[in-house]
């Protein structure tokens, strides 16, 4: 078997294609981190959702916004739970409304007002169903705010309440 020479040079070797892959992935990652950094921002700064996903039926309040007005109650005192029957729990709660309240009858907005006995019993209903263990627990207050609220936005939602204040909290064992 002979050999045949030709005239014709060899291919160059080929150039290794590594270089333009690592361009390509950090290409890739810079977009995404400009991506995610842009997300960050407008969603910190309060643009609307990006994705255009439906917010909750209700209401629920930035923690930097105030409330349009604050509607202190009585002092609550309960019975809780426990077993020994010997807890009970001595609590004051102002409420943050959305909207202010009518001027309602003697002593200023909100005095009198036929919203006050609905929005007291339904507070009453929910405070004495907790233990005191579970009051004191890490979470307690905060889980303890999130029921009350969902119960002032189900028995009167015309209250329109989007923050709950603790300005006393006793639990005697």
């Amino acid at each position: 078997m002979a050999k045949t020479l030709s005239n014709t040079p060899p291919p160059p070797p080929r150039k290794p294609k590594s270089k333009k892959l690592i361009l390509i992935a950090l290409a890739v990652l810079v977009l995404l981190g400009l991506g995610g950094g842009g997300y960050w921002y407008a969603s910190s700064h309060g643009a609307s959702d990006p994705g255009g996903s439906k917010k909750a039926a209700h209401k629920t309040p930035s923690k930097d916004t105030s409330p349009e007005a604050v509607l202190q109650l009585q002092s609550f005192v309960v019975n809780l739970a426990d077993p020994n029957q010997g807890d009970f729990l001595r609590v004051s709660i102002a409420l943050g409304l959305g909207k202010p309240l009518p001027a309602g009858g003697e002593g200023g907005p909100g005095k009198g007002s036929p919203l006050i006995p609905q929005v007291r019993d339904a507070i009453l209903a929910d405070l004495s169903t907790w233990k005191s263990n579970d009051l004191l627990a890490l979470n307690g207050k905060k889980e303890l705010k999130e029921q009350l609220l969902a119960t002032l936005h189900k028995k009167v939602p015309e209250l329109d309440v989007t923050d709950i204040y603790f300005t006393d909290f006793l639990i005697q064992q």
